[in-house]
């Protein structure tokens, strides 16, 4: 099966370095580290806890009890509004992908 569409087939093209894409597809390599790192912030956030007590158990202190009711009200309410954060993530992974896939989004 060939593809004769998005950035794939614009790297076969002779001129490619003299279109848009290596522009189009640095702006979707670029836009993919705020966002990974968006991701990885929210990860920690909830894995904080954990951490702190795995930290703490290893070193044989007790846990700040203050310290991890903080953490742990953060990582809740990160838990609760991450589906609340879904749909302007899908809004912007949609634009990405416009900047590399020229085909319409379908929801199959």
């Amino acid at each position: 099966m060939t593809v004769d569409h998005g950035l794939a087939a614009a790297l076969r093209r002779r001129r490619y370095l003299l279109s848009a894409w290596p522009w189009r597809a640095l702006a979707y390599a670029v836009t993919t580290l705020p966002l990974a790192g968006a991701a990885a912030l929210g990860a920690a956030v909830v894995a904080a806890p954990l951490l702190l007590v795995a930290g703490a158990l290893r070193r044989g202190r007790p846990v700040d009890a203050t310290a991890l009711a903080v953490l742990a009200v953060l990582a809740l309410a990160v838990v609760a509004l991450a589906p609340l954060a879904g749909a302007p993530v899908a809004a912007v992974e949609r634009w990405r992908l416009g900047l590399v896939d020229d085909r319409p989004v379908t929801d199959s």
